[in-house]
């Protein structure tokens, strides 16, 4: 089994708590690297909403310095990612690291801070967080509110660079400011349907489609609030979702987007060695394998090959 995941907040959690990457306390553990063929992980840095300005550029510095001090401890088994022709040289026995930030607050409203976080190795940022920061409004902001001058700004001065615009947490307006601003296409890292499940922080159809037009991707988020109403998240719930965005054309879309380390999730599903469960009923419930190891890991790899 392959995996390519898109979102985790593991490295904010090292941070807090003290944590090594090999702590069996978190999801993103990497004594899981035995359990799989192949793993690539995108590790965000989370800036929560609480922090603004010079205060969230410091926070980011605290945290980006902890994911440094992982790697460069962890040699041996983590391999960074900063550019397209490293996703296919991961050698065998280590993850791929893709740095990403989770809120766009990290840049402070300075334009230039782009060119910094990119010479640091980020190359996602998920515009907002649940809040209104210098970029846009987010999920749980003022809905008739969208992106700000600075952070259409921001979106452009991304795509010169080459960071992925990532649109999880953005409200309804912003999502759509993005698109009228974008011209690359933008990703949703950990976002399910809200078809499926209501909740503010999933994707409508009409945004999943639109996502679908662009040839962009969407992760699919093992957060059991996002996944249903009743608090449930196994694997029956995560394929309504899979199944939903098939019927939208999602079949070279749909990614994993796990939240580990940063959501509570099922205890069938919270590592990577546990996804074997859900690998294993994609097949039983009648998907193909092709499908399977396109979800996995095909989809994401192949977006990340031409836009990374």
């Amino acid at each position: 089994m392959k995996l390519l995941d898109l979102h985790c907040d593991t490295i904010t959690e090292c941070f807090n708590h003290g944590r090594d990457l090999l702590d069996s306390k978190n999801n993103v553990c990497l004594r899981d690297l035995r359990t799989v063929d192949q793993w690539t992980q995108v590790f965000a840095l989370f800036i929560p909403d609480e922090y603004r300005g010079q205060a969230a550029v410091e926070y980011f510095e605290k945290l980006m310095n902890c994911a440094d001090m992982l790697l460069e401890k962890h040699s041996d088994l983590l391999f960074p990612i900063t550019a397209a022709e490293h996703l296919s040289a991961v050698p065998k026995g280590k993850c791929g690291f893709i740095k990403a930030i989770e809120g766009g607050a990290a840049l402070a409203g300075r334009l230039e801070n782009l060119q910094m976080v990119y010479d640091r190795g980020v190359r996602m940022i998920t515009l907002t967080w649940n809040g209104e920061n210098e970029l846009g409004s987010g999920a749980a902001s003022q809905p008739d509110k969208g992106l700000s001058a600075f952070g259409k700004q921001a979106v452009k001065e991304m795509e010169r660079l080459g960071i992925i615009a990532d649109a999880s947490h953005l409200s309804q307006k912003s999502f759509w400011d993005l698109c009228e601003t974008s011209e690359k296409p933008f990703i949703c890292t950990h976002s399910n349907s809200s078809r499926v499940c209501p909740h503010p922080r999933n994707l409508t159809d009409e945004q999943f489609k639109e996502i679908v037009r662009r040839g962009g991707l969407v992760g699919l988020n093992l957060y059991i609030d996002f996944l249903s109403n009743d608090k449930k998240g196994g694997t029956d719930e995560v394929m309504r979702h899979v199944y939903h965005m098939l019927s939208l054309g999602g079949e070279h879309i749909i990614a994993l987007g796990t939240d580990f380390d940063g959501a509570e999730i099922d205890l069938s599903l919270n590592s990577a060695e546990k996804l074997a469960n859900l690998w294993e009923a994609m097949l039983k419930l009648g998907l193909k394998e092709q499908t399977a190891e396109d979800i996995f890991y095909n989809n994401a790899y192949r977006f990340l090959q031409s836009h990374l």
